[in-house]
């Protein structure tokens, strides 16, 4: 079990931070804590996982932008007022916008869409994901050590713990997914 986790916990983790990330995270620094991963590793993949993400996004948004949003006009709403966002507060959303439910995948791109320049896209997003893994990670970490501390001997529970925190993760995306789709439909 410590194998797989320690193998597959990474690869799994870099492909749950380049489409989303929060709850994948703090289940990996959950494990890391529990001495399946490394920490720094996970802070690192994560870091990796969310710059490549949001780099193919903002790119998708530069280049494809309007004809992208055209099949896909259920992104139309939140990116346009995404942009509005983006006209008044570039430097902070830029930032910021990992930290905001729900915005993770459509920021880059409507930065992209929005001619934000890659010469300052790069380096901001690069910076901003390594700080958002960082808090995330600690997060995930820090609950690790409250389970320890609450439950005593954890490690008979570690596994339920990594399950509810997994089902919760999952749950909410599947909400999300649901909502979408629910959306989607009702408008055309």
């Amino acid at each position: 079990m410590t194998e797989l986790l320690s193998h597959l916990g990474y690869v799994a983790l870099f492909a749950g931070t380049f489409l989303e990330g929060e709850t994948v995270l703090l289940l990996a620094a959950f494990l890391a804590h529990r001495g399946y991963l490394n920490i720094y590793l996970v802070v690192g993949v994560a870091t990796l996982g969310t710059i490549l993400g949001d780099q193919l996004f903002y790119f998708i948004g530069r280049n494809r932008g309007m004809a992208f949003l055209d099949r896909r006009p259920w992104w139309k709403n939140k990116t346009l007022r995404t942009q509005g966002m983006i006209q008044r507060h570039e430097l902070l959303i830029m930032l910021t916008f990992r930290f905001l439910y729900g915005l993770r995948n459509i920021t880059p791109f409507a930065l992209g869409l929005s001619g934000t320049s890659p010469r300052r896209f790069v380096p901001l997003n690069i910076a901003a994901a390594a700080v958002w893994a960082t808090v995330i990670g600690g997060l995930g970490y820090s609950l690790g050590e409250v389970a320890a501390s609450v439950l005593g001997k954890a490690r008979k529970y570690e596994l339920l713990i990594a399950g509810v925190i997994a089902f919760i993760g999952a749950v909410a995306w599947s909400v999300h997914f649901a909502r979408s789709r629910w959306r989607q439909a009702n408008r055309t």
